[in-house]
């Protein structure tokens, strides 16, 4: 049911690093859906910060707090990972800063 909605290209941005500690950046582009509201949520860490944007997303693996969205050419830092299940599939709701 949410597929139908995922209408924006945002390119996540992911550092991947090796045996080594090398660290690589990825990028892969997606199609979600972005919503912009102010709004007061708990980070990662727990601290209450505001977020500027709201993001869902299919169920990507591997998606962490050190990762970025990109929408527009503004990079964005994710501050909060929530996964939810809508009646037909589960995806994930980002809060973005």
């Amino acid at each position: 049911m949410i597929n139908a909605y995922l209408n924006d290209e945002l390119t996540i941005s992911q550092v991947v690093y090796d045996q080594w500690g090398t660290a690589t950046k990825t990028e892969t582009t997606v199609r979600g859906r972005i919503e912009f509201r102010t709004k007061l949520v708990r980070s990662l860490s727990g601290e209450q910060v505001i977020s500027s944007a709201k993001v869902y997303l299919p169920l990507t693996e591997g998606l962490g707090s050190e990762d970025k969205v990109t929408y527009r050419e503004k990079e964005y830092d994710i501050l909060n990972i929530e996964e939810v299940k809508d009646f037909s599939s589960k995806f994930l709701k980002i809060d973005l800063a």
